[in-house]
């Protein structure tokens, strides 16, 4: 198979490079116009956007380098399990469509129709783990066990657990867009090139809209919690219809730990913010606990604009950049912050200082011009602070002290004696 790893040629390619048609492999389907098999070129399709279609350019490019900061096991989870784009193709300077990988050809399976003649070949959804054990039976299918629903399962958690850690919205989680290998569990996510950050325009699906989300609204990774969940529900319990989905949960309790999970995903009550991740349902069904990288908050617009150039209406959404460990007990909170040290006091006969930042008075040189102030610190260089007065030695403050009291009685005598001679001068 081809994945994001295997591409060897640029990022964003001219559709001259692709517009060879090998096998189309279809026509309807959303934003794409076509998809067919590029000839010359195995294991790769081009999937060509319908016209009018509001791209990004800068959501897309994006989107394809993001597995380069990935580490290797998400990087092998990109490759096995999605068709994550590789490149963005342009024509006539205007985004036109992605090349994404082929699935696998593990993933295709002959159907037995019901006159008992088999059809040909064709990929199969996630869909046929909710058909009834004798319907899969008429179909050729095998019939999975618990255990294989249960492996279907977390493998759709954890590529949903991978968007959710880089703040990637998915939103179109069903049956049709996602292919399931019968014989081993193994799933493979498509339309990935669909995602957007931190938050997406709207897109509804029969019995799998978000009851927290009205209509219209733009949508966030808790709306992937609440229908990746219920996907995830459905291929545990076999149960298609969502009001069938709780009861047959509750039935399977004690031998499933992830139903309380699922449960709390699901319950139409629950307020979107208070839905367990994806990342603790991925590790209820037995993925492995790591931790979460933080998520940083993206600026992203609520609805895609035609070109990045008319972007408007920004807003900041995502959750919080905390790292944290699904399936560990919480790391005890940092300790506060120490507080400031207080200041010395100052000595009384100190010489009084200029408050801080307030330069000093300009001192007279012999020249009568002032001296040069100090220039200002550079930035990122703490501001000099200025050197405090150098105190007085004691004993001179001592001797200051004993002249001043001389002179008090200096001159007090002398006023005593010009009292007594102009008495003496009276008499």
């Amino acid at each position: 198979m081809t994945g994001w790893s295997d591409w060897r040629r640029d990022r964003v390619i001219h559709l001259d490079w692709v517009d060879r048609r090998g096998k189309v492999i279809s026509t309807t389907g959303g934003e794409a116009k076509i998809v067919y098999e590029i000839a010359g070129m195995p294991g790769w399709l081009m999937k060509q956007y319908r016209p009018g279609t509001a791209i990004s350019d800068a959501r897309l490019d994006r989107l394809i380098s993001l597995p380069e900061r990935l580490d290797a096991a998400e990087k092998t989870l990109v490759h096995t399990a999605t068709s994550w784009p590789v490149a963005r193709v342009v024509a006539q300077s205007r985004s036109v469509g992605v090349v994404i990988p082929k699935a696998s050809d593990s993933f295709v399976h002959a159907f037995r129709r019901p006159d008992g003649k088999w059809m040909e070949p064709k990929t199969v959804n996630v869909d046929q783990l909710c058909r009834p054990a004798d319907e899969l039976k008429a179909l050729g299918q095998p019939v999975p066990s618990e255990k294989d629903r249960r492996a279907t399962g977390r493998r759709l958690a954890e590529v949903g657990a991978l968007f959710e850690r880089h703040d990637l919205v998915y939103a179109d989680w069903s049956y049709t867009n996602a292919f399931w290998n019968p014989q081993d569990g193994s799933v493979y996510v498509i339309d990935v090139d669909g995602c957007y950050f931190g938050t997406r325009p709207w897109i509804g699906a029969v019995n799998w809209d978000d009851p927290q989300v009205a209509r219209g609204q733009p949508i966030t990774t808790t709306t992937d919690r609440y229908r990746l969940g219920l996907l995830v529900a459905r291929c545990l319990t076999g149960e298609r219809g969502p009001e069938k989905v709780p009861a047959a949960l509750l039935g399977m309790r004690d031998r499933e730990p992830a139903v309380e999970v699922l449960l709390r995903m699901i319950h139409a009550g629950t307020p979107a913010e208070k839905r367990p991740t994806i990342e603790e349902l991925a590790v209820a069904l037995g993925a492995a606990a790591r931790v979460t990288a933080p998520v940083p908050v993206q600026t992203v617009p609520a609805t895609e604009p035609e070109s990045d150039a008319n972007v408007k209406n920004w807003k900041k959404v995502g959750p919080s950049a905390t790292a944290t460990t699904v399936g560990a007990s919480a790391p005890p909170p940092p300790p506060p912050p120490r507080p400031p040290a207080a200041a010395p006091a100052r000595d009384p006969s100190t010489a009084r200082q200029p408050p801080p930042g307030r330069p000093s008075p300009a001192r007279q040189g012999t020249t009568g011009s002032p001296t040069r102030r100090a220039s200002p610190p550079r930035p990122g260089q703490p501001a000099t602070r200025p050197r405090p007065a150098r105190p007085v030695p004691r004993p001179l403050r001592e001797a200051a002290e004993i002249v001043s009291v001389l002179g008090a009685w200096a001159l007090g005598l002398g006023l005593l004696l010009l009292v007594v001679i102009g008495l003496a001068r009276a008499l």
